[in-house]
């Protein structure tokens, strides 16, 4: 078992491309890009500020947002949940607990120190979406300079992708929605620097700590694994290629199973689990351990917006392109 894990870690297949000098250096002409980058984005902010609705709610999704946030506490058994009443001579809740915990704890930290002013509170917490939403800003720009060599190019790149309508409409909203997308930025940082020197370690705590921020970083993470264990299998089949058949499925297995990149996708689908199993449990205690699993409230949630039980719902309509590409010109 300690070989097995040397070699997952380690890397058994090559996965290693060497950086180049360029990429390497650190000149200040080099740095400029950078520096604009974060000249824009301290701007952005303090405009966002000086326009006066850091310490008003920006949309419901707000409110929702930070009661789900303030409610944790271990009283709760941080149990995620906007509404507690009675009913039934019982504690009940309207539980939202189909999110991981990660951004709601942050939101948490930063608001506890401001008591019972609500503007105080907002204005702390749509300080930390925007602290997201820059970082994200930057890690694509340090991701796409390390795959290009190109500074002037990631810089224009991450200036069109973040000065998006949409992007600019969630920027400084109180959500998970903002944190998800820094924590996909943190993940391709690292899958960068994997590729270009083989540091598994650091790509598995972005990955694990991008999915305690929102479950979106899987949309790049499953890709992300799939391609490269396509790309380990068919380096394989082609190194041995004058090898007799029996040679060539044993290189292919053991490509698919030293391969770091299958590992990537098992441990961040586990990591996932887990999460969620936390989520749910605690759901189910706070229900009493009555319900069954499938009737939990998250459940149901998840089961109806997959449309796993069979019914799309009403209030998704089909995409408007023509409207979306108006706004975001």
């Amino acid at each position: 078992m300690r070989n097995l894990i040397s070699k997952i870690l380690t890397g058994a297949m090559p996965t290693r491309l060497p950086a180049s000098p360029a990429q390497l250096s650190r000149s200040p002409r080099e740095r400029l890009p950078f520096l604009l980058l974060l000249a824009a984005l301290a701007a952005m902010v303090f405009s966002w500020i000086a326009r006066g609705g850091f310490d008003t709610l920006h949309d419901t999704l707000d409110g929702q947002t930070l009661t789900l946030a303030a409610n944790l506490s271990p009283e709760h058994r941080f149990l995620m949940f906007f509404r507690q009443y009675t009913g039934g001579g019982e504690l009940l809740y309207d539980v939202y607990n189909r999110f991981p915990i990660g951004t709601y704890l942050l939101i948490k930290a930063v608001i506890a120190p401001f008591g019972d002013s609500a503007s105080a509170q907002i204005f702390a917490a749509r300080l930390l979406t925007a602290a997201f939403f820059s970082g994200a800003a930057a890690l694509a720009y340090l991701g796409l300079r390390r795959l290009t060599n190109q500074p002037w190019i990631a810089l224009a790149a991450t200036l069109m992708a973040f000065s998006s309508y949409h992007a600019l409409f969630y920027g400084d909203m109180i959500s998970s929605e903002v944190s998800g997308v820094f924590g996909m930025m943190l993940t391709f940082h690292g899958m960068t620097v994997f590729a270009q020197e083989g540091r598994f370690r650091q790509l598995l705590v972005k990955a694990f700590a991008a999915i305690l921020l929102g479950w979106i970083v899987m949309a790049l993470l499953l890709p992300f694994t799939a391609l490269g264990l396509a790309s380990a299998l068919f380096r394989a089949i082609k190194d041995g290629r004058a090898s007799p058949f029996a040679a060539k499925a044993r290189a292919a297995f053991a490509a698919f199973v030293f391969s770091r990149y299958l590992w990537l996708g098992l441990a961040s689908l586990l990591f996932c689990a887990l999460v969620m199993g936390f989520n749910i449990a605690n759901e189910y205690i706070a229900l009493g351990g009555e319900v069954p699993l499938l009737d939990l409230p998250s459940v149901r949630s998840m089961l109806r917006r997959t449309t796993i039980d069979g019914a799309i719902p009403a209030n998704y309509p089909p995409a408007a392109w023509l409207p979306l590409i108006q706004l975001q010109f």
